[in-house]
């Protein structure tokens, strides 16, 4: 039986004038279309760039459930380590992610775990790797010719294993080691190989770098959508 897992994007860029600094009119028409719970919890942000990506996060999420399952109004709950779950759902499975002006959402029939970041801007990169990546790993980093974009890589890896799992940091980080075999990503946790967590990078949107994991092999297909 084969499985599938599609991804959406979008940009945040109608609902947040960078050039101003400011939240657009678009916004304020869109956010009453959310649930009362994510416009509580954008009300509260005080960051106007983070309250659009909380905002077409959420909206992008309503648009690729009913995409591709057909759900509307979706109940979301979330399980004892903040992983949002369909309720009364079977077989239907979702995952969100935001970095910079882009928030992306993964649908699949499996468990699945997305993350995205920007390698525009530099990180603290090799405090955070001397934390969290193994010794090779750190000699990747610093051996590459883009060392930001090559942290970013690694880390969204990990995050999509982390949030396939559904069990937040609770392993630690410091556990999770990436290997790759002819390019191709794999994770070992405790130097233990994850028989079931299959992941596919993809490089759709310029300057980002983005993984998706998955517990089998999936057919994954990646679309751009305005909201």
């Amino acid at each position: 039986m084969s499985h599938f897992a599609k991804t959406f994007f979008a940009d945040t860029d109608k609902f947040y004038d960078r050039e101003k600094g400011e939240l657009t009119p678009y916004f304020y028409e869109k956010l009453p279309a959310v649930s009362e719970e994510r416009r509580a919890r954008v009300e509260r942000v005080r960051n106007d760039a983070v309250k659009a990506e909380l905002l077409a996060a959420e909206l992008l999420r309503d648009y690729a459930l009913k995409e591709v399952f057909g759900i509307e109004n979706p109940k979301i709950e979330k399980n004892e380590f903040e992983k949002p779950y369909l309720k009364g759902e079977t077989g239907k499975f979702f995952n969100i992610s935001h970095s910079g002006n882009i928030v992306a959402c993964t649908v699949s029939d499996v468990e699945c775990g997305l993350d995205i970041e920007s390698f525009e801007n530099p990180h603290d990169l090799m405090n955070i790797a001397g934390r969290f990546f193994s010794t090779p790993e750190q000699s990747v980093i610093m051996m590459s010719p883009n060392p930001t974009e090559a942290f970013c890589r690694l880390w969204t890896i990990r995050e999509s294993y982390v949030k396939m799992r559904g069990t937040g940091f609770s392993m630690g980080l410091k556990a999770l080691k990436c290997g790759f075999r002819r390019g191709k990503a794999s994770m070992f946790v405790n130097e233990i190989y994850q028989k079931d967590a299959f992941f596919q990078e993809f490089r759709n949107i310029y300057l980002y770098r983005a993984c998706i994991c998955t517990p089998c092999e999936v057919e994954h297909e990646v679309k751009k959508t305005e909201l």
